[in-house]
């Protein structure tokens, strides 16, 4: 069985969870944690990454596929060293 919550966090990470406002507003920053994370897993540069995507989006691309950090990894050279696991 699958678990929804994140791995262990900081304890900065912990409480900050405390004051996200309401159920919607933590789950878009659970779905943001999620993007970057696995950014930095990949060795993606989080930032580049979100801000070629959002450029894409903004440009009219439909394709899911185009937009998931493993297409936009394998078709750019600016990777960061993976972080460990």
């Amino acid at each position: 069985m699958p678990h929804d919550r994140p791995p262990l966090l900081s304890k900065k990470s912990r409480k900050m969870w405390l004051f996200v406002g309401n159920e919607l507003s933590a789950r878009r920053a659970a779905d943001a944690l999620t993007l970057i994370t696995t950014c930095k897993k990949m060795g993606i540069d989080p930032r580049a990454y979100l801000r070629d995507t959002l450029a894409k989006i903004l440009a009219g691309e439909k394709s899911l596929t185009a937009l998931l950090p493993e297409t936009y990894g394998a078709s750019h050279a600016e990777r960061a060293p993976p972080v460990a696991a």
